[in-house]
C-alpha cells in the first residue's frame, strides 16, 4: 500500500497535516492516521519511519529525541519546520483544485 507512489504523496500529506498540530511521536502519529483516515491507511511503523526520514531528508519535518516522563526514556518527537509548511499548504491547494476539476473530468 504505502510503497505504490500516489498512496506515498497523500500519506506525506496527511502527516505534514497531523503535525500542523504540533510536535508528535511516532506512536501518537500513528494513531492520528488511524482515527483520521477511518483505519484506510493501516500504518506500521516501519512503513511510517522511512517516509518521516524523507520529509526529515527533505527538510519538510525536524525529529528531535525528548526525555519522557516515564523513566526518561528517550522518544523522537517530529515537528513541521517552515519549509513543511510551505509544502503542506501548498499540497492542500492542488488537492482542493483537483477535487473541485475531478467532477468536469469524470463527465
Amino acid at each position: 500500500m504505502v510503497e505504490s507512489g500516489i498512496f506515498r504523496e497523500h500519506l506525506q500529506l496527511l502527516l505534514l497535516n497531523i503535525l500542523e498540530s504540533g510536535p508528535q511521536s511516532g506512536l501518537q502519529i500513528i494513531q492520528q492516521v488511524q482515527e483520521r483516515t477511518g483505519g484506510f491507511f493501516d500504518l506500521r511503523m516501519g512503513h511510517l519511519y522511512p517516509v518521516l526520514h524523507e520529509l526529515e531528508q527533505d527538510q519538510q519535518v525536524l525529529g528531535e529525541f525528548r526525555a519522557t516522563s516515564r523513566g526518561g526514556a528517550l522518544v523522537k518527537y517530529y515537528a513541521l519546520t517552515p519549509r513543511g509548511s510551505h509544502e503542506v499548504q501548498a499540497r492542500k491547494s492542488e488537492l482542493e483544485q483537483l477535487t473541485r476539476t475531478l467532477p468536469f473530468l469524470l463527465r
